[in-house]
This record gives structure tokens, C-alpha cells and sequence, in this order.
């Protein structure tokens, strides 16, 4: 996004742009300002997501900018519109719901994102799509449920293509001894395979078991995908030579042409 001539380009975590806005969209970035910014706080954004960027899309005319903050210590999200003077105003948030002003019906439940201790995100997945499935409270169509089916095979095939692709696939973010970076297979693609492979899994999972009120549980699974991809790329720059360039030649870290 390229908020003035002049400016840095950035690139959000998440951008909505409204219909009668769109002229701005160009095939490798938005030659404008969006109209809802959504940036999600890793421990090395801290700085930049509250001061720089506030600042930035403030003077830019960002009309919504929304900040997540995930980590363990912090488990909080700030929502700011802008007020008729160009300055963000702190918006309210009723019972712990945020409805967008300047995208209407747009809204997000915090406590979906980290309110584990009595909601924990997986099991909550898991049991609502059980239930959902025994007492038949969606109407999801065998058609819709076969349609996802296939999706969820595509992910677990793009997770298996990971695997045979990179040794050095690893639970945790580290670099192995003598580790290389790969370019080949998947990550042709994306720069995170196995992300993507998880964020297709958690998206028409739901679908295939055919309940649509387990949807709503799988965005604070997919908010977690986001904040470690993030803080993986953030490590791999600085310490995995290579990894620099590969970023520049690989644009899309999760999903093609979009993020």
C-alpha cells in the first residue's frame, strides 16, 4: 500500500479496501489508501505498529486502523476511526464486539482471539463442528461439504510437499547447523508452504464436516498462524543467509498475490 507519492510503501497484515475505492487496485499493490488497516503486534512490530504506522496512516487518512495485540502478556486490540479533524479517535466496543464504521457489517469478537482459559480456540473448533454435525444446526449442502473436502486434501498434500521438500522443517523457529535456504518445490509459491497448507485446513475444515459455526472459532487459529509467521520472518532475515533475497523473489508469504 502506497499511501502518497512520497511515502514508503507498507504492507499491512490485513487491508479492506470499499467497492467505490477499488480504482485504487493494481495488479502488485494499492496505489492509495485503504479504508480499513489491521495490523497484528509481534514483539518486533511493537514500535512500528503503535507509533510509526498510527502516525503514518493517521497523516494519510486511513479511516479505520485496527492493532492486535496477541502476545501473552498483552492480549489486546485497539480499534481507532478518524475523526473530521484527521486525528484517530479511540471507537467503542460494545461487550466486546468492534463494528467497523466505514465498512458496514464488518465486526470482530475479541474474545474469539485469546480468550483461551475459557474458550480454547481448538478444542472450541472441534467440539462446536461435533455438535453442529449431532443436532443438525447448520444446513450445509453434501455438495458444499464434498467441495471442501477437496480443499482440505489440498491442504494436507501441501503440508506433505513441505516435508519432502525441506529437512529442516521444525516445530520451533530456529536455523540448523549448515541450513540452506529452500526455493525449490512449495516455495516456489509462498515463502510459508506449511502455513498456507494450515490456513486452508482451518478454513474448509468446518465446511467438510459440514458445520458453519465452527467457522467463526478458526480465526484465532488463523490470528496465531499470522503472529508466528511473523516473528519467523523477522528471525530468518537476520539470521539465515540467503533468506533476503529468497523475500524478494518469493512476493506472497501465505497466499499468492494477496499476503
Amino acid at each position: 500500500m502506497k499511501v502518497s507519492p512520497i511515502s514508503n510503501s507498507r504492507e499491512p497484515d490485513l487491508l479492506f479496501v470499499k467497492t467505490e475505492n477499488k480504482h485504487y487496485l493494481e495488479e502488485q499493490r494499492l496505489a492509495g489508501v485503504a479504508d480499513l488497516v489491521v495490523e497484528v503486534v509481534s514483539a518486533e512490530s511493537v514500535k512500528r505498529d503503535n507509533e510509526d504506522k498510527f502516525a503514518e496512516y493517521e497523516a494519510a487518512g486511513v479511516q479505520e486502523y485496527w492493532i492486535i495485540d496477541p502476545r501473552p502478556e498483552q492480549l489486546r486490540a485497539e480499534f481507532w476511526l478518524l475523526d473530521e479533524n484527521g486525528q484517530y479517535q479511540s471507537m467503542p466496543v460494545h461487550e466486546k464486539i468492534d463494528h467497523s464504521t466505514v465498512l458496514p457489517g464488518f465486526w470482530l469478537n475479541t474474545e474469539w482471539l485469546w480468550d483461551t482459559e475459557r474458550y480454547p480456540a481448538l478444542a472450541a473448533f472441534a467440539e462446536i463442528a461435533g455438535l453442529d454435525f449431532r443436532f443438525y444446526w447448520s444446513a450445509i449442502a453434501p455438495v458444499v461439504s464434498l467441495f471442501a473436502d477437496g480443499f482440505v486434501a489440498l491442504g494436507f498434500f501441501f503440508v506433505f510437499l513441505v516435508f519432502r521438500e525441506n529437512s529442516y522443517t521444525s516445530a520451533t523457529i530456529e536455523v540448523a547447523e549448515n541450513q540452506q535456504v529452500i526455493t525449490t518445490g512449495p516455495y516456489i509459491v509462498v515463502r510459508h508452504p506449511m502455513y498456507a497448507g494450515a490456513f486452508v485446513l482451518l478454513l474448509f475444515t468446518p465446511l467438510a464436516l459440514g458445520s458453519s459455526m465452527a467457522l467463526p472459532f478458526a480465526l484465532p487459529l488463523i490470528a496465531v498462524i499470522v503472529v508466528r509467521l511473523r516473528e519467523e520472518e523477522e528471525f530468518l532475515l537476520t539470521n539465515l543467509a540467503g533468506y533476503a533475497e529468497y523475500r524478494t523473489q518469493v512476493r506472497a508469504r501465505l497466499v499468492p498475490f494477496i499476503w
